[in-house]
């Protein structure tokens, strides 16, 4: 944290499985090199699609598995596109939803990425 002082410790954004289960499904990462941020897509087909398309964005495996956007078994994670940075960002809460959506024409609402622990 030393070395990063732009940033601020805002506490644990969500809880999410190391380990696979029957109702978790994997969590893909990718690293953007023009960003320097993380994406994650729990969406095969968008995984397939980055990875075919997208040589900005190295794969980097499973980072985690979740519950499936639809699953209502977790607390929605929603996901924006930052058109400006390049980057997406991730948030699970409601508020922090709608003050982006609301204030920051720069971010893409691109609806709920996967379901976490809240």
């Amino acid at each position: 944290m030393n070395t990063l002082p732009q940033y601020n410790f805002e506490g644990v954004g969500f809880y999410a499985s190391v380990v696979p289960s029957l109702e978790l499904l994997p969590v893909y990462r990718f690293y953007n090199t023009i960003a320097g941020g993380h994406f994650f897509t729990i969406s095969e087909a968008e995984r397939n699609f980055v990875q075919a398309n997208l040589p900005q964005y190295v794969f980097e495996e499973i980072g985690f598995y979740s519950y499936g956007a639809d699953a209502n078994l977790g607390a929605d994670v929603y996901r924006f596109y930052n058109t400006i940075a390049g980057g997406h960002f991730f948030t699970i809460s409601p508020t922090e939803r709608d003050n982006v959506i609301n204030t920051f024409p720069q971010f893409i609402f691109e609806g709920v990425g996967f379901e976490a622990g809240a």
